[in-house]
């Protein structure tokens, strides 16, 4: 749990700062909870899919997505209890804010 908190604790500060370093911070609780999976595919499976996830943002700075600073308490709850399904809701909320995100960045600069 304390790896995967000062990961948190990295995530909570940069997207406070506004600091693009969060995208980093993404990949890296994401390689650990793969890592932690014991998933063979996934993990394989993962290791491509994250670096071009790495490649699509690299020339997008208005898609960064700060607010995920009220998701990471529920991570750390999450990850302390070791509840997967909580986890899972978690990221699906997520990932639902941010296609509104996206959709919203991409009609203002049309």
């Amino acid at each position: 749990m304390k790896a995967f908190g000062a990961i948190l604790d990295d995530m909570r500060a940069h997207a406070k700062a506004e600091d693009r370093a969060l995208n980093d911070d993404i990949d890296r609780a994401i390689a650990f909870m793969v890592q932690k999976s014991g998933n063979e595919l996934l993990i394989k499976t993962s290791e491509s899919l994250l670096n071009r996830a790495k490649f699509v943002r690299i020339g997008e700075p208005e898609f960064v997505f700060w607010d995920v600073e009220q998701a990471l308490d529920g991570f750390r709850a999450a990850a302390k209890g070791r509840d997967g399904e909580a986890g899972g809701a978690l990221v699906r909320g997520l990932g639902r804010a941010m296609a509104e995100h996206l959709a919203t960045a991409r009609a203002a600069a049309a």
